[in-house]
C-alpha cells in the first residue's frame, strides 16, 4: 500500500513539475480549466484505487454493478432472443 502511494505521489509530482512552465506561460484559461478537471478526475480515481486496496470498500465498478446491475440484467433478458 505504501509503495503504491509513493509511486502515485512521484508520478503526480513529476507531472506537476513537467507541466508547471507550460501552465504558467499559457494565458488560455479554458485549457487550464480542462487540465485541472482532468487532474481532479485522475486524482479521484487514484484515491479510489488506494482506498480499495487498503480497506474493503467497493470500487467504482462494484458500485456501478450494485446501482445498475439488476436493471441491466432485466434489459438483457428482455432483449435476448431465444433460438
Amino acid at each position: 500500500m505504501a509503495e503504491r502511494f509513493l509511486v502515485l505521489i512521484c508520478v503526480y509530482g513529476a507531472i506537476a513539475l513537467y507541466d508547471r512552465p507550460f501552465l504558467q506561460s499559457s494565458p488560455d484559461k479554458r485549457g487550464k480549466a480542462v487540465y485541472a478537471l482532468l487532474m481532479i478526475v485522475t486524482l479521484g480515481l487514484a484515491v479510489d484505487y488506494l482506498i480499495t486496496l487498503r480497506f474493503d470498500f467497493p470500487n467504482l465498478i462494484e458500485m456501478a454493478e450494485r446501482m445498475f446491475g439488476g436493471m441491466a440484467r432485466a434489459i438483457d433478458r428482455w432483449l435476448s432472443v431465444k433460438p
